[in-house]
């Protein structure tokens, strides 16, 4: 299960190539709802903007065990970056505290990694059933609160992971038309327990399939188990006292595999 849970901060690392640079194109004012983010290919466009926070929550269920479980997280800049979750989350490159951060009732833990700060929850047992952030502000940030009317990605049928595959023929998963609803982006990685490599791709979230090669899949440890685990993406705009925020709403469908030759 670690394995799976480590999955959490890959589909954050991951995503530091997606990158927007233009004013954006959607904003509402300090309380109000945020708006809908523009997809190009299945990513936020380059009209996105630049962007001074990304708050994320996610959704994980892993089918072996009928697990659910739920993290969040939040980074802020003063200074507006391009959209890019490794900036703001995974504490890379420098960013500011915003007071204190809750989604619903959940108060994040302010953490600190060398001189950068980023919030998560550490609680293990949250349930954002919806989703609702307030950030208490500072000088820096002004205070705001907002809940994000999206709702989680769907996903309608979550059984057709395998629950082996062999690594010397290509491996295709089929999700189905419309499996994915409310869906801007897909994000499927698989992993090798053994050797901790893994591979993945990017998919518009209308996908109805995706196909890893031979080649792509040399690289895994045979006889070990792996994870196959789909993150299903949804974005939304806000922009509050001049700073923009993107809310990033994520359901997570993760399998444990066996690979075999």
């Amino acid at each position: 299960m670690k394995k799976i849970i480590s999955l959490l901060c890959i589909s954050a690392v991951m995503f530091s190539c997606q990158k927007t640079n233009n004013p954006p194109t959607t904003s509402s004012g300090g309380g109000s709802s945020p708006q809908n983010t523009t997809i190009s290919n299945g990513f936020p466009s380059s009209g996105t903007g630049s962007i001074n926070g990304v708050l994320y929550s996610q959704k994980l269920t892993i089918t072996n065990y009928s697990v659910t479980q739920y993290a969040a997280g939040a980074g802020f800049s003063a200074i507006a970056k391009p959209f890019s979750f490794i900036s703001f989350y995974s504490g890379v490159i420098g960013y500011n505290p915003a007071g204190v951060v809750k989604i619903n009732s959940t108060i994040l833990k302010d953490s600190i990694r060398g001189s950068t700060n980023y919030y998560t929850d550490t609680t293990s047992n949250s349930v954002y059933s919806s989703v609702s952030w307030n950030v208490g502000g500072n000088p820096s940030f002004s205070t705001f609160t907002t809940s994000v009317p999206r709702g989680y990605p769907a996903i309608v049928n979550t059984g057709y992971l395998p629950a082996a595959f062999s690594k010397s023929v290509p491996l295709t998963l089929t999700f189905g038309t419309a499996n994915y609803t409310n869906t801007d982006s897909l994000f499927v990685v698989i992993t090798d327990n053994i050797s901790s490599a893994f591979i993945y791709k990017y998919l518009p979230g209308n996908s109805t399939s995706v196909t890893f090669p031979v080649a792509q899949l040399s690289g895994f440890s045979v006889g070990t188990q792996g994870a196959i685990t789909i993150f299903a993406k949804n974005y939304s705009n806000l922009t509050n006292a001049g700073k923009n925020y993107i809310f990033v709403l994520e359901n997570t469908l993760a399998q444990w595999v066996t690979i075999n030759p």
